[in-house]
C-alpha cells in the first residue's frame, strides 16, 4: 500500500464513490447512534481511508463524509496496489 493525500473533488469524480457516499448519508444522517454521529464527535484526525488503484473508496466512506462536512479539501488515503 502507498500513502497519499487526495483531493475530495477527485474522490467525488468517481461515480461509485459519489453513489455510495450519498447512500451512507441518507441512511445515517439523522440517526444519533450512527457511525457518522460518532465520528462527528471526534477531536483527533481519523485514520486514512483505503482506496483501490482507480481511487474507489474501499474503506472510509463515513470518514470521507465527515471530511466533506468539515470543509476539508483533501483526505489522507492508503492506496492498495
Amino acid at each position: 500500500m502507498t500513502s497519499e493525500t487526495l483531493s475530495i473533488e477527485q474522490l467525488l469524480a468517481h461515480p461509485e464513490n459519489a453513489f455510495w457516499l450519498e447512500c451512507v448519508h441518507r441512511a445515517e444522517h439523522a440517526n444519533p447512534a450512527s457511525t457518522l454521529n460518532r465520528l462527528r464527535k471526534m477531536t483527533t484526525d481519523a485514520p486514512p481511508i483505503t482506496i483501490n488503484r482507480n481511487s474507489e473508496i474501499l474503506d472510509g466512506r463515513h470518514r470521507t463524509l465527515i471530511a466533506i462536512e468539515r470543509g476539508h479539501t483533501t483526505i489522507r488515503a492508503n492506496r492498495k496496489t
